[in-house]
């Protein structure tokens, strides 16, 4: 935590990318800053939060991620250029500015001054207008502010006022900015947490015992009337969730619908990894012909499918990535990327864990999106809902979704959505129901029948046992990395895992690589963390014996003992030990969460 008033000014001295590792080393001046400065230790750089990864005299070398360059001004900076210090807020110290938690929330660009009374404005983006208020307080390149005056919510172009006194202009950057200027900017941290209250509270809907029971009724049966229903609709019946993820472990695509009052709309959903030229084709005939897929934000990062714009304007969130498509070099058959052949391969490839981000051309004809990590129960869309379904039926969590449409090209509700769902006997789900389904907790998640094993497919060509589905849509075309038996039969995958990119770990023990690994079925993060073998014996055991291998720790998680050092149980000091032992004799420990 820091409080902005800032101690002191630095320079920028060195910038030193570093692709292989997916960061830039970030080197600066930071003169009586040192003192007491551990490795990893937190210090605010223009307001940015950051780590001490090295140290060098009055140098400090930090790492910032591609994330970190583009949506703060630090991406900007140049050797030369002066920057904001603050070194965080030691326990007891009186916090005389605000708390500034050093998260940049965006950036402003100064638009106005007036040299005679000190005044600033500066021109925001409207998703963080609704966070500043008159009189409240902001952070502008980590100095803490008061807000003097703000925009009128119905102004096109939102902003807010500061006042500098001579001080603060000699003492901080902000003195050196012109016009046109890019500034990082903090909102208050108060200000975030109320207006996320009042959101939850806008749309939390009292529940009448009458209506509960309702519910509970209609679930007991296994089949629900959407709540948009009207009196005046043809009565719509929506299936249980856990024949929608049957269907879906088993190939077949399903529908799910959204609210009425959100963007009242149903998407075809099916898994990636099972994605066939059939499959393909009956999505785009009755669809839009706009094909998305959606992922986790660890999966886009690791395919380097970065965000497609820097500031989202969509009315929904959606968070699109840059397009792609399969890179052609790389698989035999591979045309234009826009054929449905193509467009499968793209998928399978999406979703296959054994993928490179070398298997991808960007730009392309399919749409990523990121889905939120806390899937439907934190934003109702169809992109979470998705990866939602693909993680219940234990396929890797990538998943395809297209709007349907009716030919005219407007888009299909209900009660037309049941139609083509009973026409092609698809499972019809709606959003509301896949929350509820997920807040029963870990025993809702259907069971295995007898002989289904998860992510097991049926032989190449071969229709699931239960298709209804338009011919093809239902089978199975194994990936361009999946392995056949000699029977015929695709091999069983091996549990899928997508790894991060390897950072340095500065720790009180030593300095470690740490990778995180994450668990492409449940979203479960583990983190690997190595130390090399003393130079000249890369087998040394832990008591001076070769071991024919490197140490292995496989560490639980356990909060109590790991971070608040429990006497309760010894996880802590086992932990502390591994560390010590791997840092001094070279060996790997895995953090299981």
């Amino acid at each position: 935590m820091f409080t902005g008033i800032v101690t002191g000014q630095g320079t920028v001295t060195a910038r030193t990318p570093d692709p292989d590792r997916g960061v830039e080393q970030f080197t600066f001046s930071a003169p009586q800053h040192l003192a007491g400065l551990r490795l990893g230790a937190s210090i605010a750089v223009d307001g940015v939060c950051v780590s001490a990864v090295e140290t060098d005299g009055e140098h400090i070398t930090v790492e910032l991620i591609a994330e970190t360059l583009r949506r703060t001004t630090l991406g900007l900076r140049q050797p030369g250029d002066r920057v904001n210090l603050e070194r965080c807020l030691p326990a007891g110290e009186r916090l005389d500015g605000h708390v500034v938690q050093g998260h940049v929330d965006g950036t402003a660009e100064l638009i106005d001054r007036d040299p005679a009374d000190g005044r600033h404005r500066f021109r925001v983006p409207a998703q963080l207008a609704e966070y500043l208020a008159e009189k409240g307080s902001v952070a502008v390149d980590g100095v803490s502010l008061t807000i003097s005056a703000v925009s009128e919510p119905q102004q096109e172009q939102a902003w807010f006022e500061v006042g500098l006194i001579p001080t603060t202009l000699t003492e901080t950057t902000l003195g050196l900015r012109h016009l046109g200027d890019t500034v990082n900017i903090e909102v208050d941290v108060l200000a975030k947490y109320a207006h996320r209250m009042l959101q939850r509270q806008s749309v939390a809907q009292p529940r009448s015992p009458e209506a509960a029971a309702q519910k509970a009724a209609e679930a007991m049966r296994g089949l629900r009337v959407p709540a948009s229903q009207t009196a005046f609709d043809r009565a719509v019946v929506l299936d249980p969730v856990g024949v929608a993820v049957q269907q879906l472990r088993r190939g077949k695509p399903v529908v799910v619908v959204d609210d009425a009052d959100r963007e009242n709309e149903g998407d075809l959903i099916f898994a990636a990894a099972h994605a066939t030229p059939e499959l393909m084709g009956f999505t785009i005939r009755h669809s839009s012909g706009v094909v998305c897929v959606p992922m986790s934000g660890e999966r886009a990062r690791y395919l380097r499918l970065p965000a497609m714009v820097d500031a989202n304007e969509d009315p929904k969130g959606t968070a699109y990535t840059i397009s792609c498509d399969a890179a052609p070099e790389r698989f035999a058959g591979f045309t234009t990327g826009v054929s449905a052949a193509d467009r499968s391969t793209t998928a399978r490839i999406l979703a296959d864990p054994a993928a490179e981000p070398a298997d991808l051309s960007r730009p392309g004809h399919m749409f990523p999106l990121v889905a939120q990590a806390g899937g439907v129960r934190e934003r109702a869309g169809h992109t979470e809902a998705a990866v939602d379904l693909c993680r219940l039926a234990s396929v890797p969590p990538v998943g395809v979704i297209a709007e349907l449409a009716h030919d005219d090209g407007s888009m299909m509700r209900l009660p037309a959505l049941r139609d083509f769902a009973d026409q092609h006997g698809l499972a019809l789900i709606a959003i509301d129901d896949l929350q509820a389904y997920l807040d029963q907790g870990p025993s809702a998640a259907p069971g295995h029948t007898p002989g289904d094993t998860p992510g097991h497919a049926p032989a190449h060509g071969a229709a699931p046992a239960d298709s209804a589905a338009p011919a093809g849509a239902g089978a199975h075309t194994p990936s361009s990395r999946e392995q056949t038996a000699d029977d015929g039969q695709r091999a069983l995958p091996v549990a899928g895992v997508v790894p991060g990119p390897v950072v340095r770990l500065p720790t009180d023990y030593g300095v470690f690589s740490a990778q995180v690994w994450v668990e492409e079925a449940t979203g479960h993060e583990h983190m690997l963390i190595e130390a090399a073998a003393p130079a000249g014996d890369p087998a040394k055991g832990a008591n001076g014996a070769g071991t024919g291998g490197p140490l292995i720790r496989i560490h639980s998680e356990c909060v109590t003992g790991d971070v608040f050092g429990s006497r309760r149980c010894d996880c802590g000091t086992q932990l502390v030990a591994a560390l010590e032992i791997i840092q001094r004799d070279g060996g790997r420990l895995l953090y299981l969460r």
